[in-house]
């Protein structure tokens, strides 16, 4: 039997060429479903701090403050674990498709960056008259969502093209494929 010590970086070796192997269609469609339901699940948080404020209501400034740093770390942390990924370099339908998350996920970053960040300002602000607020809350709210749906329907697309070259299936499971209105 070997001693501990001289198993320990062999068993060290295997783990982490377990963690950079290369992910199969499935898990790589999956991890980028699951990346966009966390999107979409901050934006959606997000907004509902905010409408109210559009709406007349005194802001909270610490909760907006608060939810506007948990919508940009969760863009962080995607961005993070998508570049993470390991998607097999000969696999082009693989690649194409990553690039096209590349590009959604650039856009996302973006939008947290200027639009979501102008709603936090605005919603939080003494300083901007009510109805002057709701104006500009609700243009960044749907400026967010022409981007969105642009977005969403060339990823699509990509994503489309991607199962069928490979040969997988799709399988919408939203139940509100429009949910960011």
């Amino acid at each position: 039997m070997k001693p501990l010590k001289t198993l320990l970086p062999a068993l060290a070796l295997l783990l982490l060429a377990g963690c950079e192997r290369d992910m199969d269609p499935v898990e790589f469609n999956d991890a980028l479903e699951g990346y966009n339901r966390r999107l979409a699940a901050a934006a959606l948080e997000f907004k509902s701090k905010v409408i109210p404020v559009a709406e007349g209501n005194a802001p909270d400034v610490a909760a907006i403050e608060a939810i506007y740093r948990k919508l940009v770390e969760t863009v962080d942390d995607v961005r993070k674990r998508f570049g993470q990924l390991n998607v097999p370099k000969d696999s082009k339908p693989m690649q194409d498709f990553r690039d096209a998350y590349d590009r959604f996920l650039t856009v996302q970053e973006s939008l947290v960056k200027v639009n979501f960040q102008a709603i936090a300002t605005i919603a939080a602000s003494p300083q901007v008259a009510p109805d002057v607020k709701k104006v500009q809350i609700l243009g960044n709210f749907a400026a967010i969502k022409a981007a969105e749906d642009r977005e969403r329907k060339t990823l699509q697309a990509a994503q489309d093209q991607f199962a069928k070259d490979v040969g997988i299936r799709l399988i919408d499971d939203r139940k509100d494929p429009n949910a960011f209105k």
